[in-house]
Parts: C-alpha cells; structure tokens; sequence
C-alpha cells in the first residue's frame, strides 16, 4: 500500500521543512542548521535536499505540501479588523497615526507577496507540481501546531508573534471532533512581537534574535515610570475590552523602527527598568486579552501556545498561573521556524481528516555514524578514544563534575530553538561563577542564567509542582519555581526570581538521561546545565565538523560524540 507523503515547506524567517509520512512526523529540520546562517529566510534547499535523499524521495513521491504561510489578509475579514480597531479609537488617532498604518498595511502586503513568489519559484524550480501545494494561513499554523501535538481533549490556543497574514494575537477553542475554531483575533497593529522587537531595537540589540536578552535583563529590574510611558503606547482597553496600540505616543509598528519618540522618553532609565516594564506590559495585554474571553467562562481550561512571542518563559510561566489555566502546553519550535509543520498538519487535517499527531520527542534531523565522525576527526587532527556506554557515561560524568565544559553530540539533532540533549553543551552548575565563565568562552552576553537539564524522578525534588505543564517541559518552554535543594546544590541555573527553565527527561533510553542519573549518583547534584552547542551567533551545531569546530576554537574542553570523546 503507498505511503501517504507531505511535506511542510516555508520559507519565512528560520524557514525549515517537515515531512509527515502516513500521519508520523518523520523529520523535521530548519535552513539555518545546514547553511549556517542564523535564523535565515529564503526557500529551504539545503533542509529539502537533507529530507528527499536521507529518505529516498523524488518529487513525483510527494501527495501534497503544506505551506504555512502566504495565504494573504482576507479583504473581508483581516482588513475589515483592521480598520474595527482604527476607527474604535478613531478619537485617539491623528492624521500622522493614519499615514502610519497605511504605510504599514501597504509594506505588510508588498513583502508577502515577495516571498509568496519566491516561494512558488523555489517549489516549482525543486520539481514539485505547483497543484499539489495547500496554503495556510499563517496564524492557522501556528495554532495547529501548538494543538495537534498536544497530550489534551479540549482545549483553547493563544498565539501571538510580530504578524502573520495581517494578524499578530489569535485565539482559537479546540477539541478533537471538531479541531480549531477562531475566538477573536487582533491584527498587526496590536502586535506584541512588533513591540517587544522596538524596545530591544532601543536598547541597543537585534530584533527577530535578542528578545531573549531583555527577558534576562527584566528580572533584575524594577517598577519605575517607564512602565507608566509605555503603557500609554499599548495597553488592554477595560471599558471597550480591546487592545489599543498608540503610534502617536511611541508604539513602532515596524519592528526594526527605532522609534525616536520612546527613546527619547526613555532615556533616562536603566536597561533593566525599560526590560522590566516591556516585559511586565507584555504579560499583562496578554493575559487581559485572554481573561476577557476566558474568565468569564467560570471553568479551568487547557492552554496550548505558539508564535514567537511565546518563546518568551517567563510570559509562559505568567500565562500559566491564570486562575483558570489549568496545564500548558507550548509547541516546542513556537516560532516561524514551525510553520512548515504547521503546513503539513494543516494538509493532513484537510485532506486527510487527521486531528492529532503525536510528538513523543523532537529529535527529527540528521544522525552519524561511527565512520562519518571518526573520518572527520581525522581530517581535523584531533585525539580521540572510542569507549563502551557505560564507561563514557562514567567518564563524562567525572569531567562535568571536576568543572570541565562538554560539547554533547548524540543522535539525531534536535528540532526547534533549543538544545535539548542531542547538541548541548554540558557543565556542572554547582558553582554561580560558571556563567561568567560559561559566557567568556562562548564570547555570550546573557542575562539569564542557563538552564537546566535533569530527569523525571528527581524534578520533583528540584522544582514545585513539576508534574503541572509536564509535556511542554520537555522542551525546556516553561518556568518552574526552584526548592531549597536547587537554591543549595546548583545555584548557577537559578534565576534572581527563584525561577529556572528547566528540560526534564522522560526517556530512561537516551544517553542523557543515563548521564544525569550518574552524576547524580556520584555528586549529589540533582541537574547538569544544559545550554546550546554553538559558536557566538552561530545556529546550533548540525555536523561532526560543526561540532569540532566548536572544540578548536576552545568554546568546549571535551566533545563527546556517539561513544568518542575528543580532545583538540
């Protein structure tokens, strides 16, 4: 019988590929681990050529592809929102304001559909029938990926991110029978991407990348009155239950804007106080929007999340204590880098009748062999040993515990913005002076403390209430509340807040599991840090050569790779 074959194809920012055969995500990868440009856009081939000859594929193989993206803002629907939200504060808005959300819509629609054809000419130039190709709307797709994977029955699924097909926060009511019905939605002119990405402009870092960065410095922040100023830019509306963006005050609609107005107000406060505020502001809008239309309803309920905002922990973790959020679950590539999946999802509900997929992990891309790594290794001069498990586990476990830092490479490579075992670097977090260290060798300017990684029997040991949004922290999405013995044994993963963004592993079959287990045998101490195997500004490692490239440079002591461990 022929096997039912999608592929999920985008070419937004980190633009990727997902192929789906008979239901079963098989792989899964994004452009920017093969060229090695991070969070690249354009049309994936490097992704594409990786996924038709590791699997054996001809164009002709192919039902149908799935793109999550490009559909276009429905006249009738998009726009008619747009103008609902212009005009509702129409008291508000100035000639100025006007020429701003024109310009916006207009420049919105001119670089959608750039990249609508260059999405085509890369379909149509690879050999794929342009007829086999389903659209998606962008919003659609991410819904659908934070749901289809998601271990629930019912539920509802926010997503917000910069914009997408003229929307930037979405809120849909799932269940199995009759999968996602949109609640409401705001268009681009409410974007919280767009106004999280012009504060971290202002502050000196990149858009699109070093959100992050601000999220860090937010903790060691404090209330001041920028909040005050930029809550007069953007805030929930009680009295009219809406969003309202103020263009005129200093809300940037476009991302890279460096609105001169804001900064000029701002100038005068801390980088912590401006992250706090931008932060606390985020929450806040995104909680309201969601409490109007769900608090009302008097039950608990299940919370999926997607877009890029949510890749946002701390906002998770707000969003989660909703006194009726019940259990979260977080796509874990929450970002454009997941619509390519949300593309094939959305081919396998329409065509298909599909409702569900199941995600038991996301270690979706390209493994090695011995004879691929010990080739490599060769070619770069490097001294190694070949070990049996047990004795690896038991020699890695003694380095990271004498403070040595481990590139870990095993398997398959992980899927999605985080390291979560398969391309990690590894370090004990028994000292807080490793994240100083830790930064000096991966020449990092973090503000957060890096995260943990441990397994399932001793997570309850580390954090309260482990077992709530058990399958987002999987993927390291989520914030958990550290106890005293984390606060004791590994003071470098805990944030300033009491809070760490833990991975816990429930597979007592992977190699890092097996590791945590004997570390913790041998020292006592409950986690390992786990943060991304890369070089500064580097996507995370794909290949043997990424990887040792990363031991040449000294970001790493030890590369241990399958059973090798490797020293320059």
């Amino acid at each position: 019988m022929k096997k039912k074959i999608i592929l999920g194809i985008t070419n937004t920012k980190d633009c990727g590929v997902t192929l789906v055969i008979d239901g079963r995500i098989a792989a899964s990868v994004n452009e920017e681990r093969f060229n090695r440009e991070k969070g690249y856009q354009g049309f994936p081939i490097k992704s594409l050529d990786w996924i038709m000859k590791n699997y054996n594929l001809k164009p002709k193989n192919i039902d149908f592809i799935g793109c999550g993206a490009w559909l276009g803002q429905d006249i009738d629907f998009t726009l008619s929102k747009i103008l609902d939200e212009t005009l509702s504060f129409s008291d508000i808005r100035t000639k100025s304001c006007y020429n701003k959300i024109f310009t916006r819509i207009n420049i919105s629609i001119e670089r959608d559909s750039f990249f609508k054809k260059q999405f085509f000419d890369g379909v149509k130039k690879y050999g794929f029938e342009k007829s086999k190709v389903i659209l998606c709307d962008h919003h659609y797709a991410h819904a659908i990926t934070a749901w289809f994977p998601s271990p629930y029955k019912n539920g509802y699924v926010l997503c917000a991110d910069g914009r997408g097909d003229g929307k930037s926060i979405s809120l849909w009511k799932a269940d199995r029978k009759n999968g996602l019905k949109l609640v409401d939605f705001c268009s681009e002119l409410l974007s919280p991407g767009f106004f999280f990405g012009s504060i971290t402009n202002i502050l000196g870092f990149t858009p699109d990348k070093h959100e992050g960065k601000i999220t860090g410095l937010s903790a060691s922040g404090k209330h001041s009155s920028a909040y005050k100023i930029l809550k007069d830019c953007y805030y929930f509306d009680n009295k009219k239950k809406k969003l309202v963006s103020r263009f005129d005050r200093g809300f940037a609609p476009f991302l890279r804007d460096n609105s001169k107005i804001l900064e000029k107000k701002l100038k005068k406060f801390s980088k912590e106080n401006i992250s706090y505020a931008v932060q606390k502001i985020t929450e806040e809008n995104l909680s309201e929007f969601l409490s109007n239309h769900i608090g009302k309803l008097n039950k608990k309920i299940n919370l999926c999340l997607s877009g890029g905002v949510m890749a946002n922990v701390k906002l998770n973790y707000e969003l989660s204590k909703l006194k009726f959020v019940k259990d979260v679950f977080v796509f874990p590539s929450m970002g454009d880098g997941g619509v390519a999946a949300g593309g094939a999802f959305n081919v396998l509900e329409k065509k298909f009748k599909k409702k569900s997929v199941k995600l038991n992990d996301v270690y979706l891309g390209p493994s090695f062999n011995d004879s691929d790594i010990t080739n490599t290794i060769k070619k770069k001069k490097c001294k190694f040993i070949k070990l049996k498990e047990n004795e690896l586990i038991r020699k890695t476990s003694e380095l990271i515990y004498k403070g040595k830092i481990i590139g870990w490479f095993q398997g398959r490579m992980e899927y999605g913005p985080r390291a979560l075992g398969a391309r990690s670097i590894l370090a004990s977090p028994e000292h807080e002076n490793i994240n100083l260290k830790l930064n000096k060798r991966l020449k990092r300017s973090e503000f957060m403390p890096f995260a943990p990684v441990t397994i399932e029997k001793l997570a309850k040991k580390c954090f309260k209430n482990s077992e709530i949004n058990s399958k987002t922290s999987e993927f390291m999405t989520i914030l958990y509340e550290c106890k005293e013995l984390m606060r004791e044994k590994c003071p470098a993963v805990v944030h300033i807040d009491n809070t760490a963004r833990p991975q816990i592993v429930k597979n007592k079959k992977l190699l890092i599991y097996k590791l945590i287990e004997k570390f913790y045998k041998t020292s006592g101490i409950p986690c390992i840090i786990n943060t991304s195997f890369n070089n500064h500004e580097e996507p995370i490692v794909c290949s043997p050569s990424d990887a040792i490239n990363c031991l040449t440079k000294k970001n790493i002591d030890f590369l241990v790779i399958n059973n090798f461990i490797v020293t320059k």
